[in-house]
């Protein structure tokens, strides 16, 4: 069976938010300008992140390394999403498995990390294995 073709990227980001935002009609975030400082719900906030990639880590791990993450003391998660690795053909998406995002957004939510998203396309070189030592 064919994996299921979003119709566009709004598809995917309308559920995301509304997965982040359960309480969106309580819940406030603003950058409070004036005082050089974010504000969550009214309360000065910072938050300290941490970065992994959920499509380098097997899916059986990811509770367990966001679990780590939080007890290290991070209150804050951020990732890349590669749409190559959702679209590996054009019109071809893929979201099952190692590649569930909306899971890896629960795992972090269970967790109880605020999560920073960075959806692609284009995330960094080190993706295709480029190697820069032949120019040195």
């Amino acid at each position: 069976m064919a994996p299921k073709k979003p119709s566009c990227l709004h598809s995917l980001l309308l559920p995301l938010l509304t997965l982040l935002l359960p309480q969106a009609d309580t819940r406030s975030f603003v950058v409070d300008r004036d005082h050089d400082r974010f504000l969550l719900d009214g309360a000065p906030f910072r938050y300290v992140s941490g970065s992994l990639h959920y499509f380098r880590v097997p899916r059986v791990l990811w509770a367990d390394r966001l679990l780590k993450m939080r007890w290290s003391g991070l209150n804050a998660v951020q990732f890349y999403v590669p749409w190559n690795y959702h679209e590996p053909q054009p019109g071809v998406y893929n979201f099952n498995g190692s590649r569930d995002l909306i899971a890896f957004l629960n795992e972090a939510a269970l967790a109880n990390l605020l999560v920073i998203l960075r959806p692609g396309p284009y995330i960094c070189a080190e993706w295709e294995m480029v190697r820069y030592s032949t120019f040195l």
